[in-house]
């Protein structure tokens, strides 16, 4: 069986205060983007919305080896200078899984994407440069910032989760942030266990090469389709 990593944060309770109610709903609690603090629907109450993104799938493929997805949202579209977020997910089975967010901008944003850990979850920096979540002391899943803007930071900071209704825990939230003007683009690699043995380069012209003990792999991040 599987141990949870990273998770939906879940609803925590219907009968709480607005403060908590909202957390629970922020873009900011789940493992996505967001953006100059905001969250891209808006609360309108604790059972209704003022604004609500439209999401849509841009590309899908299942193979027996690999499975790909992408998409994007214009809950960002309202600010002065619309944000378009998008991002595409690659999973090489039994091996890692590559996240790609890309963010359609012209002006200035603060810039945050979020992994929010389960219950029980610790987070600590691996001698490799990445991030392991360990439940024990025993490495169940390593993170790798591949590509990110120059002055792109990382804090391991404090979260909540709800793992039943009613019933909220602390748990840690990983975080990397960056001021960016105009587009920006951050690519992350998770691994099983420790990472150790886990080598990743960006080779440059969309081109990412993954060297493990399982072997070499060279990923072309295309658009509009599985990468390669």
């Amino acid at each position: 069986r599987g141990v949870p990593t990273q998770v939906d944060p879940e609803t925590g309770s219907y009968a709480t205060s607005v403060d908590d109610r909202n957390h629970f709903r922020s873009t900011a609690s789940h493992n996505v983007v967001t953006v100059d603090g905001r969250s891209s629907s808006t609360e309108a109450g604790p059972f209704q919305w003022e604004s609500i993104a439209k999401a849509r799938v841009e590309g899908w493929a299942a193979t027996p080896l690999v499975d790909y997805f992408e998409g994007s949202h214009n809950g960002y579209h309202v600010l002065p200078d619309p944000v378009t977020v998008r991002r595409a997910v690659l999973f090489v089975h039994g091996r890692y899984w590559v996240v790609r967010d890309e963010i359609e901008a012209n002006g200035e944003h603060e810039i945050m994407v979020s992994f929010q850990a389960a219950e029980g979850i610790t987070i600590e920096a691996t001698p490799t440069g990445g991030m392991v979540c360990q439940r024990d002391g025993v490495p169940i899943l390593a993170v790798f910032d591949v590509i990110s803007p120059e002055n792109s930071t990382v804090t391991v900071e404090a979260g909540r989760v709800a793992p039943m209704y009613g019933r909220v825990v602390d748990a840690p939230v990983l975080r990397y942030r960056a001021r960016i003007r105009g587009s920006a683009e951050f690519l992350t690699l998770l691994v099983p266990g420790d990472g150790a043995g886990l080598s990743v380069r960006d080779l440059g012209q969309g081109v990412l090469e993954v060297d493990g003990p399982l072997g070499r792999d060279l990923v072309r991040l295309g658009r509009q389709g599985p990468w390669e």
